[in-house]
């Protein structure tokens, strides 16, 4: 695969693999070296190739979590196949509430990169299937969100790949506060692009500068200097 310095990635039949949809993120850790000396957390690895690439581009560890238990396979297998291993884990997640089960309590990232269609699980119970949809894709994300914030260190930042124009725009409004910052990483304008959007977008979120975390999951407004 060309977006891989050296090897071959494999892909497993149950698998999905949509290189459109990660083009411009391979983009920035091939050409702006975003994962270069950072701990970094991938939420969706699917066949491991971002998680694989970021330390093909010098990341100094790689957590990787997936759902789909075929993922987490996947994933393994490649890390194996390209001597991966000693800085990539591969670890398996859970539904709804518990999307970042599998990260430790006090376990930090520099970067936290999160493919949201490939991360988001399917509807697991005849309740949640009322919810299907957009909607069923905002609780995932806000849990998300809730379960991010421990997670990030300080100056750190996350990013979104999102293809659909209607949840670049919810996303963004989820995450307008005085706490968090947002910025949409491309340059088209992407409110003028049609509703699937390829190359998909990168919307980046970062916890803002006057803002610190003083327990699990809450924030305070940090001091004014006098």
């Amino acid at each position: 695969m060309e977006s891989l310095l050296f090897g071959d990635l494999v892909q497993f039949e149950s698998v999905p693999l949509d290189l459109d949809e990660t083009e411009s993120l391979r983009k920035l850790i091939i050409d702006d070296s975003i994962a270069a000396n950072r701990n970094v957390l991938e939420v969706g690895t699917g066949t491991g190739l971002i998680a694989i690439l970021c330390l093909q581009n010098e990341a100094s560890r790689v957590v990787a979590i997936d759902w789909n238990p075929a993922a987490v396979a996947n994933a393994r297998y490649n890390a194996a196949a390209l001597d991966s291993e000693a800085n990539l884990e591969v670890r398996a997640t859970g539904h709804k509430e518990e999307v970042l089960s599998g990260v430790q309590e006090k376990e930090k990232f520099d970067l936290i990169l999160v493919n949201f269609s490939d991360a988001v699980p399917p509807v697991v119970s005849a309740n949640a299937a009322a919810h299907s949809g957009i909607e069923d894709h905002d609780a995932w994300r806000d849990a998300l969100l809730d379960h991010l914030k421990p997670h990030l260190n300080a100056g750190g930042r996350c990013l979104f790949i999102v293809h659909n124009k209607q949840a670049v725009t919810r996303l963004i409004d989820a995450v307008q506060s005085e706490h968090y910052q947002t910025k949409v990483l491309d340059s088209r304008d992407w409110e003028t692009l049609e509703s699937e959007i390829r190359p998909s977008l990168i919307v980046e979120i970062r916890v803002a500068a006057n803002a610190e975390i003083v327990s699990e999951g809450e924030f305070s407004s940090a001091p004014t200097a006098q």
